[in-house]
This record gives C-alpha cells, structure tokens and sequence, in this order.
C-alpha cells in the first residue's frame, strides 16, 4: 500500500512540473511572439 502512495505521489509530481514546464514555454512562445510583432511594425 505504501508503494502505491508513493508511486502515485512521484506521478503527480511529474504531472505539476510538466504543467509548469507547458505554461512557461507558452509564456516565453508569447512574449516572442510580441517581440517580433513589434520589431516587424
């Protein structure tokens, strides 16, 4: 039982840092994005 507790932690773990590592690619896509718009005009 323990193991399964454990297991299950260290997964959600993984998911929190993969949803941090998802919006803060997004976040770097988007301020490029505003970069190069703002170079182009």
């Amino acid at each position: 039982m323990p193991v399964v507790s454990f297991n299950i932690e260290k997964y959600t773990r993984y998911i929190m840092i993969d949803t941090n590592y998802v919006k803060n690619t997004n976040e770097l896509r988007k301020n490029a994005i505003m970069k190069h718009k703002v170079k182009s005009n």
